[in-house]
């Protein structure tokens, strides 16, 4: 995996990525596929923090989140969010709620969605 020091650091405007700047989070990725997957990996030291994956559509149109993880002592941190965040950087695309209307969505994946002054998807909420 790429770390993404680099990317954190070209966009040192995105408030949003402020928790892979602290020194305590990094986040590392790989473009599997040119770019039709993303896999994001976050560490603090040598344990990891979080993980999602990105996909983009066959017509490369739009980009969703497959799966995302944050471990419990390291939720409420803006992690996930950091992830989406960087996800759309990376992949120069917004990210859409492919799973919005799916009774499997996850609870913390609608209130992620829900949120309000959300900085990540097509439907931006800020």
């Amino acid at each position: 995996m790429k770390d993404g020091s680099s990317i954190v650091s070209l966009h040192k405007n995105n408030c949003h990525l402020t928790i892979f700047r602290s020194g305590v989070y990094k986040i590392y990725y790989d473009d599997m596929d040119q770019l039709v997957n993303l896999n994001i990996c976050v560490h603090t030291g040598k344990e990891q923090a979080g993980s999602a994956t990105f996909i983009v559509t066959d017509d490369l149109l739009m980009a969703y989140c497959e799966t995302v993880e944050v471990f419990p002592k390291h939720r409420r941190k803006r992690i996930a969010t950091g992830m989406y965040v960087f996800a759309e950087i990376v992949l120069d695309m917004c990210l859409t709620n492919h799973w919005a209307n799916d009774p499997e969505q996850k609870k913390g994946a609608r209130k992620l969605w829900a949120m309000e002054n959300r900085p990540f998807g097509c439907d931006k909420k800020t």
